[in-house]
Formats: structure tokens, C-alpha cells, sequence
């Protein structure tokens, strides 16, 4: 073999360099040592490990996101690779300061090559202990029962994280169900509330007071309007329940109005024939309208108080079809932005004329 020192050939069994005196008696057992680590981190799979604590630190960090407490390391083998405690800082931190001399095991600064005390070379030794050092701590992190370890601890991450997303689907979907169940039952509250509200104005108005029909149809327009707005402030998605539970209620109370009106003076509940017939529509939609124009305006109203919304496909195609190629991208997105301020504030004033005119037309133009 060769000496370490002056690479002159040496006997194996040799403690001290022929040629340059040294000695080799702690050198020789650490190079040996050295060899069996070596010969034994091929053996090993470190890459599995690291791997599973990458997996143990995403999991973590997901965990902490939902703000649930992640289950404590099994055992400090798992613990000391992810932090050192005081002590052990502290430790660390002198190590790097002070060593012991392997020769004479006085303590000396970190930095010396050769021992204030016994005068011995340390400049191959300290390599060979850090290296030594470094490759068991890949030994321990690589072993079998680490990672068995790492696979439980991982095992109880993710079952505590599929837990967590359980619990927190079925608690989206009970709110979900008790929004829905919500919904229903205010739109019931304003279906009963504003039809009876209708068949009041008519009992009052037509029956009672015997006022001219055009004071009903202003009524009629005026009553469910704020039924509408506060249904589509407190529920923007629910836009066509509460249009179809709109013509329910004009229908049912243009029915009603028709019933009282039939059983006071002694006349048919129903339509007899064409006209009667087109101004009972036109009733039910002028009643349906004014609902409709009370959802428009809760509309404007909720995207007032909101970011802007996305844009329509109606209104992007259309803005597309209008723009020129010169405009480039910005001038479409400008005109889509127009167009769908425009038509956000134009619908309520439409839907609002429609009622007015279908609710009116018939009164004024029979008169």
C-alpha cells in the first residue's frame, strides 16, 4: 500500500511510514472505516427516503393551509431531520469552533492542521472523520427502519389530510344545501307575500273603493318590484327560479283577481274569448315584468358592489363582429367592457317599459 503522506510503499501491517516517520496507527483504521461506509452507501437507497420526506413536507405544508394540526413525528429518528433543538444547536455550534485531538484528546481550535500538544499532522484526519461523519448520517437517514418510519408517518398524513377534505366537502356541501333550502323558502315568503298584496290592492281598489282599473295596473307594476330586488341581492344565482316563480304568481294572481271579480258580480272566472283572453296575458306578463325589473336592478345593484363580471359570450361575440383589426386586442376588450356596462344598465329600463306598457295598454286604450 501507500503511505497517505509521502506515497512511498509501505507494508499493510505497517503503523509507522518508513520514509517519513509518520505515523499511521489512527489514519490506517479510519481509511478502513471509510471503505466500509462507502461499500455500504452503495447497498443503500437514499433517494427513496429523500423522497418521502419531500412528500412529508408537502404534506405538511397542505395541511397547514386548511389550518389543521398535522400528527406529531413517530419517532425522533423522523423528528432530528426536520430541526435540532437548543441543545443540540448549541452543540453543533461549539463543534465548529473546538475539536478534540484524536492523538492526545486535547481540545484545539477547528481550524488547526496540527496540535498545539502533541505536534501530530491532523490535515488527513479531519477530512476523513467529516467524511465519515457525513457518509453515517446518510447511513441513518437511508436505513430500513427510518423509512419505515418516513412510510408511516406519510401513511398518517395523508389519512389525516383525506379526513380533512372529507369533512370539508360535506361541510361545502351542507351549505350548499342549506343556501338552497334557504332560497326556497324566501321565495315562497315573496310568492305569498306580494300575491297577497295583489289581491289586496284589487279588493281594495276594484271592490271596495270602486276606483278606476288604471290605479290596479299601477299597482300591480309597483308591488312586486321589491320582491325582485331583495330576491336577487340575497341570491344572484338563482336569477331564473325566481323569473319562473314570478309568472306563477302573476298567473295566480290574475286568477285570483278574476275569481273575486266572478264571484262579486256574478260573471265567468274565465276568459270567454279572444280579447279576454290576450289582456289576461297581457296582465300576467305587465305583474311578471315588474318582477323581472326588480331582479335587473338587484343585478346592477349587486355587480355595483362587486368586481367587474365577466363578460357575456353574447356581448364578446358581438364586440368581435363590431370591432376593426386595427384596434387590436385592447379595442375588443374595450367595447366588450362597454357593451356589457350598456347592457347591464339598459335591461331594467327595457324589462321596466314592457311592464309599464303591457300593464297599461289595455286600461288606456279600452278608455
Amino acid at each position: 500500500m501507500l503511505c497517505p503522506y509521502c506515497i512511498s510503499d509501505i507494508t499493510d501491517a505497517a503503523a509507522v511510514c518508513a520514509t517519513c516517520q509518520r505515523d499511521l496507527f489512527l489514519l490506517r483504521p479510519l481509511q478502513q472505516k471509510l471503505t466500509e461506509l462507502e461499500k455500504k452507501m452503495q447497498d443503500a437507497h437514499p433517494e427513496r427516503n429523500a423522497a418521502l420526506d419531500a412528500r412529508i413536507a408537502e404534506l405538511e405544508d397542505r395541511l397547514s393551509q386548511r389550518d389543521v394540526d398535522a400528527p406529531r413525528p413517530l419517532n425522533l429518528l423522523v423528528s432530528a431531520k426536520r430541526g435540532k433543538s437548543g441543545l443540540t444547536a448549541l452543540v453543533s455550534a461549539v463543534s465548529r469552533v473546538f475539536i478534540q485531538c484524536p492523538y492526545c484528546t486535547a481540545i484545539i481550535k477547528a481550524a488547526a492542521q496540527v496540535c498545539p500538544k502533541c505536534q501530530r499532522d491532523l490535515f488527513l484526519i479531519k477530512p476523513l472523520q467529516q467524511k465519515i461523519a457525513d457518509l453515517r448520517q446518510e447511513l441513518q437517514d437511508s436505513s430500513p427502519e427510518r423509512q419505515a418510519l418516513l412510510e408511516a408517518h406519510v401513511a398518517a398524513l395523508e389519512g389525516k389530510l383525506e379526513q380533512h377534505e372529507i369533512a370539508a366537502s360535506h361541510s361545502i356541501a351542507g351549505r350548499k344545501s342549506a343556501k338552497k333550502d334557504r332560497y326556497w323558502i324566501s321565495a315562497l315568503i315573496a310568492a305569498v307575500v306580494s300575491l297577497a298584496l295583489l289581491l289586496t290592492a284589487h279588493g281594495l281598489i276594484v271592490i271596495h273603493f270602486d276606483l278606476k282599473p288604471l290605479y290596479l295596473r299601477i299597482a300591480s307594476l309597483l308591488i312586486p318590484l321589491p320582491f325582485g330586488f331583495a330576491l336577487y341581492v340575497w341570491y344572484p344565482r338563482r336569477f331564473w327560479h325566481s323569473t319562473l316563480m314570478a309568472l306563477l304568481v302573476a298567473c295566480s294572481a290574475v286568477l285570483g283577481m278574476s275569481a273575486v271579480t266572478g264571484y262579486v258580480d256574478k260573471v265567468p272566472v274565465m276568459p270567454e274569448n279572444l280579447r279576454e283572453w290576450r289582456e289576461f296575458f297581457e296582465y300576467a306578463a305587465s305583474i311578471t315584468f315588474s318582477f323581472v325589473t326588480g331582479l335587473l336592478l338587484g343585478k346592477l345593484r349587486y355587480r355595483k358592489s362587486r368586481k367587474p363580471a365577466r363578460p357575456s359570450r353574447a356581448a364578446v361575440y358581438l364586440a368581435k363582429l363590431i370591432a376593426k383589426d386595427e384596434y387590436g386586442e385592447s379595442g375588443t376588450q374595450k367595447l366588450v367592457a362597454n357593451i356589457t356596462g350598456i347592457s347591464t344598465v339598459a335591461a331594467p329600463a327595457v324589462s321596466g317599459v314592457v311592464a309599464v306598457y303591457s300593464g297599461i295598454k289595455a286600461v288606456i286604450g279600452g278608455g
